[in-house]
């Protein structure tokens, strides 16, 4: 993903000096929307505010509570969310899920290191 709009270089930045994770909501959050806890991996955060990154998916969640931040007059704001993570469906699912995730997390690790090789050669 690239992150070029205000609100959200002020969510990355805050992402990264956190937990490096954020809530996704395919819609503007409210209460009882379903969304998803996603992780930051590969997170370049450039001179200008721009991020490129990429968004891991990892639980879902059901909002809680909304609040909104105005970043500027120009721009729409950012929806800040408290959420309850939702459980997995069986205990099965839940094992099968933190296997994938870590596969997951394994390959984007190993692309972070090809980089770095291509960087130096």
């Amino acid at each position: 993903l690239t992150f070029i709009r205000p609100r959200y270089r002020r969510l990355i930045k805050h992402a990264m000096e956190t937990d490096a994770k954020f809530i996704f909501a395919s819609a503007t959050p409210r209460k009882g929307l379903l969304a998803w806890v996603c992780e930051c991996h590969s997170v370049d955060i450039y001179s200008d505010g721009r991020a490129e990154l990429y968004a891991l998916p990892t639980l879902k969640c059901r909002v809680k509570e909304v609040h909104r931040e105005h970043i500027d007059s120009h721009n729409p704001p950012l929806h800040w969310a408290v959420v309850e993570l939702q459980p997995c469906i069986s205990e099965q699912a839940r094992t099968e899920l933190m296997a994938r995730l870590s596969h997951v997390r394994q390959r984007l690790a190993q692309e972070d290191t090809d980089e770095e090789d291509e960087e130096e050669e």
